[in-house]
């Protein structure tokens, strides 16, 4: 655990140096025609997926996306857990016999999956609404980061097992956009919670990509390159 902790801390640290690029407004608007002269549809994809998740995340607020997260996770598990047992119950007689009993265990997981978001939320929904109107922007402003972080945190994991395609054609998009591979190589700082074969086709493949990829050059640099000429 220690040694994931300053992984994530150096990522997030390099990603702040590029922030003076993006508050001076001429090297904004001349690294934004970069980004959109090099970027393909899968920066699109990946933006209005963050964008989702940043409004999303806004809406419910932190305190209920955190719920969220905590009920799907718990729920995911107890599905695994007990949806064999629930649906040899009584109860799912008359499902197995439409639709077997693997489908009858599958709706059984979905419903306890489904439980235990709807009980989390509901009971949030009640405590929340206790919250004045200070501590309901800052739950509505943390949310947003929230939920624009998990988003990026699902693509990025999208774009790994993307990567785990034995066709290389599928990658060559994800190689020639700007936000896919960083997105990769930041998601992969988590690569100790991954099995060690996924990790190993995971860095192998990212590896050949950060080569392949499409380098942003910041608008700084070429004014500053433009002045030396």
């Amino acid at each position: 655990m220690t040694t994931i902790v300053p992984d994530i801390i150096t990522t997030v640290m390099s990603g702040t140096t590029i922030l003076p690029e993006w508050l001076d407004g001429a090297r904004a608007l001349s690294n934004l025609r970069i980004f959109w002269d090099q970027s393909n549809w899968i920066d699109v994809v990946i933006l209005l997926g963050m964008l989702a998740g940043l409004f999303t995340g806004a809406g419910l607020g932190f305190y209920r996306s955190t719920a969220l997260l905590f009920g799907s996770t718990t729920g995911a598990f107890m599905a695994f857990q007990f949806s064999g047992e629930l649906s040899r119950t009584t109860s799912f007689q008359s499902i197995v016999l439409e639709v077997g009993p693997l489908g009858a265990q599958i709706i059984a997981g979905l419903a306890i999956f489904t439980v235990c978001i709807l009980s989390t939320m509901t009971i949030t929904f009640f405590f929340r609404s206790f919250f004045d109107k200070t501590l309901q922007t800052c739950d509505g402003v943390l949310g947003a980061l929230m939920g624009a972080t998990l988003a990026g945190l699902v693509f990025g994991l999208l774009v790994l097992g993307i990567f785990q395609w034995p066709d290389g054609k599928i990658h060559d998009p994800i190689r020639a956009s700007v936000i896919g591979v960083p997105l990769a190589e930041a998601t992969g700082k988590l690569d100790r919670f991954f099995p060690d074969d996924f990790r190993d086709r995971f860095h192998n493949t990212l590896a050949e990509s950060i080569e392949a990829q499409v380098q942003i050059v910041p608008a700084s640099a070429k004014i500053s390159n433009g002045q030396e000429h």
